[in-house]
């Protein structure tokens, strides 16, 4: 199969992602600092962080909201998307500056 006939049974096509971050209930934690770290696998380079916020009754809220491309493949004979991953792991933060291993990781799938 040539280069050629690859690349035309495919289309790229961009999607605006909005993605909301609003809270992680049941925490089995009293106390301390927890952050999420957001990621997507496939379809760009989007890496970013939370805000590190205290644990009060079980709960981390962070309402926060982060908006970024992703670029998605598709088969030309059918249109159906390739599907497209965003992980977020949590972590929660010892001293000021050391963060333990991840505590939770869940992938996502967009499409």
């Amino acid at each position: 199969m040539s280069l050629s006939v690859w690349k035309s049974s495919k289309k790229q096509i961009k999607f605006l992602v909005d993605l909301h971050l609003e809270e992680l209930s049941s925490v089995p934690f009293v106390s301390g600092v927890i952050f999420a770290k957001l990621r997507l696998l496939n379809g760009g380079n989007f890496r970013k962080v939370s805000d590190r916020e205290e644990i009060v009754e079980h709960r981390v809220c962070w309402n926060s909201h982060f908006e970024f491309e992703c670029k998605l493949t598709a088969t030309l004979t059918t249109g159906i998307l390739d599907p497209s991953y965003c992980r977020v792991s949590v972590r929660r933060v010892i001293i000021k500056y050391q963060t333990l291993p991840t505590y939770s990781n869940h992938e996502f799938r967009f499409i």
